[in-house]
């Protein structure tokens, strides 16, 4: 997966489905966080499984690669995983999805 600047973030690591619909509703991204943003040292797991929308995806011209259509700064506060699970239980599904509501709207 790139960022939309064409720098590496991070590999696909699964997909989460809609479960009333089947389509693929967020890629799974395994992030590597860089450790600093604007002189601010990150303290968090460098290593963090985070749901993207699939909506913030294009896909390049590669066979298997990604392009994302969000800042690479707001993965470091995105809501993350720590295990890929089957779906998200109903309190991770309410904050991912406001998580990027909110980047939306901005």
């Amino acid at each position: 997966v790139y960022s939309d600047t064409g720098g590496w973030v991070g590999e696909v690591a699964g997909v989460l489905l809609d479960p009333k619909s089947g389509y693929a509703e967020y890629l799974v991204i395994f992030y590597r966080e860089p450790g600093i943003y604007d002189r601010a040292l990150m303290a968090m797991d460098p290593r963090r499984y985070i749901p993207v929308p699939w909506s913030k995806f294009v896909r390049r011209g590669e066979e298997f690669a990604f392009q994302m259509s969000v800042d690479e700064k707001r993965l470091v506060s995105a809501p993350s995983l720590q295990k890929i699970p089957a779906m998200l239980n109903l309190e991770m599904a309410r904050a991912v999805a406001s998580y990027w509501q909110s980047v939306d709207s901005e």
